[in-house]
């Protein structure tokens, strides 16, 4: 991928409810999104299917570990042929597929990074997770306020943003440039200790570097406090997780997925109706389209 041509037809493609699970025992996933892919036709191509095109299994850095579940690595690779012209357009534009219940995947350009990332999780006691605006402004003023305080913390940001984002202003536009992208959304996530789903505040960012070390150090930098405050409630850091484990959202728990509700849905059910096991339909050991005879 060393050409920035080449570079334009990688495509990322993220199996729903993957993970290291599904790497294990999907192990016809790369072949099944081949086979379909190539059964795709458009009118101003012509019927020639795209035969030329190949998808990457993605390789454990650790190995596999099949107790977890849905860790990473997530990612496929797909290698779109020189020369075609629709494939990678509609594919970006369509972005969700469901073909059916063991084959559903999102479709996402890799130089197009997030404008987003989680830095941390915030909840609290009954009545400190509102939503409410005000709420939500007091709570950000109290996060940078601490940031702001720590000058290790303002160093490493400045550094960033000149380096990364091409900042030419004073010290303290850098650092306000970078906690200015600072946002709180509301969600529900689930305690460490139980499968309860709590309400909770999912702080976001603009990263500050394409590189994850330095995105770890700003969130370690965030979470030293261990509690930020809303007048007299507390909200602790980080004692909540927010995942979707069927999209990879960052903004809300499986529960609250909106896929499964989504009108005529043929992939997996909502877990409410298996009694929290519907993403694991997706993973268990299926078929392949050959072994079905038919094409998706």
């Amino acid at each position: 991928m060393d050409k920035p041509e080449q570079a334009g037809r990688i495509l990322a493609i993220v199996p729903h409810s993957g993970g290291q699970r599904f790497l294990l025992e999907r192990k016809s996933f790369t072949e099944d999104i081949a086979t379909f892919l190539c059964s795709l036709r458009f009118r101003e191509e012509g019927s020639t299917s795209d035969i030329g095109l190949k998808v990457f299994t993605p390789v454990a850095a650790h190995g596999l570990d099949r107790a977890k579940k849905f860790s990473p690595p997530w990612t496929y690779l797909l290698e779109i042929p020189q020369g075609d012209t629709l494939l990678r357009q509609f594919l970006l534009w369509q972005e969700v597929f469901v073909i059916h219940t063991t084959l559903l995947f999102s479709v996402h350009d890799l130089r197009e990074p997030s404008p987003l990332w989680t830095v941390l999780v915030l909840t609290g006691t009954p009545g400190a997770v509102a939503d409410n605006p005000d709420a939500i402004k007091e709570i950000l003023a109290d996060i940078k306020s601490a940031a702001w305080a720590d000058g290790q913390f303002c160093n490493f940001v400045v550094d960033c943003v000149e380096k990364n984002w091409g900042h030419t202003g004073d010290y303290a536009s850098c650092v306000k440039a970078a906690t200015d992208t600072l946002d709180l959304t509301l969600s529900r996530g689930k305690s460490h200790r139980s499968e309860q789903l709590i309400g909770c505040y999912v702080l976001l960012a603009k990263p500050i570097s394409p590189d994850r070390e330095e995105l770890k150090t700003f969130s370690k930098f965030l979470a030293v406090p261990g509690v930020y405050w809303r007048g007299p409630y507390a909200l602790e850091v980080n004692k909540v997780k927010v995942e979707c484990k069927m999209c990879r959202d960052v903004t809300h728990c499986l529960d609250d997925c909106p896929l499964p509700s989504t009108p005529s849905w043929q992939g997996t059910p909502p877990p409410t109706t298996l009694g929290g096991a519907g993403v694991a339909t997706s993973t268990v050991s299926a078929p392949t389209l050959a072994e079905q005879g038919r094409r998706p």
